[in-house]
């Protein structure tokens, strides 16, 4: 009970002495600015009546609380009110003592800087000494005559036994009757002991709930029968305050349905499952952080209410959620197992319907027809890769030429560089129709016969490899024999495994060499060797035309790999098109700023979350998420449903206009190739805020001179919870900010397509 132990009541106290300059203070002395500043904010917090009670040496001579407090009391352990206690806090920052810092102080000068959200998510807490109550109810049962005959020191010092007993007896395992054993009561209730409250009184609230249930007036001798309900209802009403409901519900669907009350089931059960009571807390890692509360099998988050805040007590590590991400961090040859075991089960077509279908949608007139392969299948799905292969497809077609898709029917983002692997299934879209699935053999097969010894020029377009084998792009190859091949660098699965080049799923990498220590630190860094082999042989064999979607990844390329290649080229997704629209100069409060795109890690979600629930309590931003799909529910974060698509290619910016979005989060971690949400945001006028080695999305902000570039998650938040977010905005809206449409841009084909 080490944590509960307090000092000693004192009896004689000692007089400051009156400083010879406080009526003559010199101003420019750093130590009389500092005792100046201390003393004006505890002065707001600080009971004189509370510190001459539990002091009595202090009343004795007469001298003023607050002085004494100042220049001595905190250094004996004394405290300034019911509910802080020093001891506590000393023994969390063991230099205090020695640098002469008022821990009092210190904690009141981090609360008042803390952020509103960490304000809102636990309030500072009052310990259990809710004065007149405790001792209302203590005082029915509490024996004085015993308490005095077994503590001596009490009845020498002539201070009420009592008030005794409920600043500092408690605490030191002395007893208020003779039937009442405190120390036996916290061996079997270490909620209590972790909570901080006296045990005598809560024990006492126990009693009295079960009496008023069961009519029971049996004199007490031990816990209640219903000690169990009655501790988990005293927990609750503790926890209650700071319980988030909406996010318990939104984030736990099963006790959505299951309609139960989401406080009550937490209590009861969603703790030891591993189930957060709001967004900024987290049930594990404050289990992690704090062994000894995991040790007692206490609720954490009743734990850090009660005791743990006052303590000073960790709720999160500085990168928490970076380190879950580095912990689930997982080679993507295994990635790619559990995906295709959990995949839906796909039937191909017959050989002799697959022939036909090939027969009738590329007709004998057709004289050229192109073959792209890409990780998913284009017409099903959304994104700026789906966007441009769609282009390809129409621009294709326009000209005459079939466009066949292939695509992995159960895709991964794994390109298998072994031999001998069991065969897969493709999935065939021709120009724009989807005819079905079919066995990579008998694909092939149909395509030999339509297109080998024919008239028919084809050509091959890689958008993607992920999902497909080596082996599978080598039978290709060989069987339709393309004039010439082209390989899009859409991402970064050129150079490794990890299509985002993101070391463990966290940091960009910047491609280094194999024998590097980057890499052997590294999941992917085991399996980059033969990815890199398996690349090499593939650039051979094809020889292809590279093209690039921005000179920014073109040039990081060229400087990172050594392939055998045909032409290199540079071809935009889209390009802007502005008109003479301007956003409003005025600026809302709040200012509403949004994440644009998929909410995946590598993105920065991770880091706009975070951003969002630091800031969910200042006035002055609300934040958004504009994608096909949400993420996990954040009463923080606002979603609104936006899919961009070929046909629809306005549709985010259009969004972000319509809820007159004011700024934009860009925080990739990975080395953008084509930032289309850069894009958009830009063209919607939004000013945005973007982490600088982001490729071409940090490239566009600084080209449109449309925000600024930061370097790391902490300038982030420091960025708007200053405010200088919010000035900055106003800054940039003060001139004329421009808005447009984007334009979708193909390949230029008529480089290698023969009208």
């Amino acid at each position: 009970m080490k944590h509960f132990i307090s000092r000693m009541i004192r009896t004689v106290g000692k007089k400051p002495e009156k400083s010879q300059v406080a009526n003559n203070a010199d101003v420019s002395n750093p130590a009389i600015d500092k005792k100046a500043l201390e003393r004006s904010v505890i002065v707001k917090n600080f009971d004189a009546n509370y510190y001459l009670s539990t002091n009595p040496d202090v009343a004795q001579i007469g001298h003023d609380p607050l002085e004494h407090f100042l220049q001595y009391g905190w250094r004996e352990g004394r405290n300034p009110n019911s509910w802080f206690r020093i001891k506590y806090y000393l023994d969390k920052n063991k230099d205090f003592l020695e640098n002469d810092i008022n821990p009092f102080f210190d904690y009141l000068i981090k609360r008042e800087h803390i952020t509103e959200d960490d304000r809102d998510e636990v309030a500072d807490t009052p310990g259990p000494d809710k004065d007149d109550a405790i001792r209302s109810v203590v005082a029915s049962h509490f024996d004085a005559a015993y308490y005095l005959a077994r503590n001596g020191d009490v009845a020498e010092s002539g201070v009420d036994p009592l008030d005794h007993f409920l600043e500092y007896g408690w605490r030191e395992m002395r007893n208020p009757t003779d039937w009442f054993d405190i120390d036996e009561f916290l061996k079997t209730r270490p909620d209590v002991a972790y909570a901080g409250v006296n045990p005598f009184y809560h024990y006492l609230l126990e009693r009295q709930q079960y009496q008023a249930n069961d009519a029971t007036d049996a004199r007490p001798t031990g816990a209640p029968a219903s000690a169990d309900a009655a501790a988990l209802s005293f927990q609750r009403s503790k926890i209650e305050p700071y319980f988030d409901r909406e996010y318990y519900l939104k984030t736990y669907a099963d006790i959505a349905s299951a309609g139960v009350d989401p406080l009550a089931h937490f209590v009861a059960q969603g703790w030891q499952e591993g189930r957060n009571p709001t967004a900024q807390f987290d049930v594990r890692e404050y289990l992690r952080l704090n062994p000894d509360v995991k040790s007692a099998g206490v609720n954490p988050f009743y734990h850090y209410v009660v005791v743990g805040k006052s303590e000073g007590r960790q709720t999160k590590s500085e990168h928490f959620v970076e380190s879950k991400i580095i912990a689930s961090a997982r080679s993507m040859g295994a990635r790619a197992a559990q995906d295709l075991s959990g995949a839906s089960h796909r039937v191909a077509l017959k050989p002799g319907i697959l022939d036909e279908y090939v027969r009738r949608l590329i007709p004998g007139s057709r004289t050229q027809v192109i073959i792209s392969l890409s990780h998913d299948d284009y017409t099903g799905n959304y994104g700026g890769i789906q966007n441009c292969i769609g282009q390809e497809q129409r621009a294709s077609n326009s000209m005459g030429v079939s466009y066949v898709h292939l695509s992995p029917s159960r895709p991964t983002l794994y390109f298998d560089p072994d031999h001998g692997r069991k065969e897969a299934l493709v999935t065939i879209v021709i120009d724009g129709d989807r005819i079905g699935h079919a066995k990579e053999s008998d694909l092939v097969a149909c395509l030999s016969k339509r297109i080998s010894g024919s008239s028919i020029d084809n050509r091959l377009i890689i958008h993607s490899f992920l999902g497909f084998s080596l082996d599978f792009i080598t039978a290709l190859h060989e069987t339709i024999r393309p004039r010439n091949s082209s390989i899009w660098i859409h991402d970064c699965s050129t150079l490794c495994t990890n299509y985002a080049l993101l070391r463990n799923d966290i940091e960009f990498c910047w491609a280094p060499k194999l024998e590097s220590a980057s890499c052997t630190v590294c999941v992917y860094g085991s399996e980059r060797g033969e990815h890199l082999k398996a690349m090499r042989r593939l650039f051979e064999m094809l020889k292809p035309d590279v093209i690039f979607p921005s000179e920014t990844m073109r040039d990081f390329w060229i400087k990172k790999s050594n392939f055998t290649v045909g032409s290199l080229s540079v071809s935009p997704h889209a390009r802007p098109l502005f008109g003479d629209r301007f956003r409003s100069r005025d600026v809302g409060r709040p200012a509403k700023v949004a994440f644009v795109g998929m909410a995946s890690a590598h993105k920065g979600w991770h880091v706009f979350q975070e951003l969002a629930e630091t800031c969910r309590r200042d006035p002055r931003y609300s934040f958004f998420h504009f994608a096909t799909s949400p993420s996990e529910p954040t009463p923080a974060i606002h979603f609104v449903p936006t899919t961009v698509t070929s046909q629809n290619s306005l549709a985010m910016i259009t969004a972000l206009i319509e809820h007159d979005i004011d700024m934009v989060v860009q925080w990739s971690l990975c080395f953008e190739t084509f930032s289309f949400s850069t894009l958009e945001a830009v063209l919607a006028g939004t000013y945005i805020i973007g982490r600088r080695d982001s490729g071409n999305a940090a490239k566009m902000v600084e080209d449109y001179q449309s925000g600024i570039l930061l370097d790391s998650k902490k300038d982030l938040v420091k960025f708007f919870s200053s405010g200088s977010a919010y000035e900055k905005l106003r800054i940039y809206r003060s001139r004329s900010i421009p808005v447009g449409s984007i334009e979708l841009t193909g390949p230029e084909f008529s480089s290698y397509i023969e009208r």
